[in-house]
């Protein structure tokens, strides 16, 4: 893996929920979140009609050094967001994580 393919500017944003009146409120403060930089690599896309709506969700590989980083937490690229499903340790070295990411469209 090269680091000099790491050149977009990624927020990891954990997620904390709130109750209030009773109601789980998930939240995203900005007190928490984390910049880093990545790659992202787009790998798979598909469509579905859901109730008589289009629905089209887009896969994505988004590489990131190694750092803490949990399935709790989503990733904002610009104006898009990204929910973490699956994260690789590349190689097993400790170095650099795959995180494989889903972005509904």
């Amino acid at each position: 893996m090269d680091a000099g393919k790491l050149r977009h500017r990624i927020i990891l944003q954990p997620r904390v929920n709130t109750k209030v009146k009773g109601e789980l409120i998930e939240t995203y403060p900005e007190s928490r979140w984390i910049e880093t930089w990545a790659d992202i690599k787009p790998s798979r896309s598909s469509e579905a009609f859901v109730s008589r709506q289009e629905l089209a969700e887009a896969e994505t590989d988004i590489i990131i050094r190694f750092r803490k980083v949990n399935p709790q937490m989503r990733i904002k690229f610009c104006n898009r967001y990204f929910h973490i499903i699956g994260i690789i340790n590349y190689e097993e070295r400790d170095r650099f994580m795959i995180l494989k990411c889903k972005e509904v469209l």
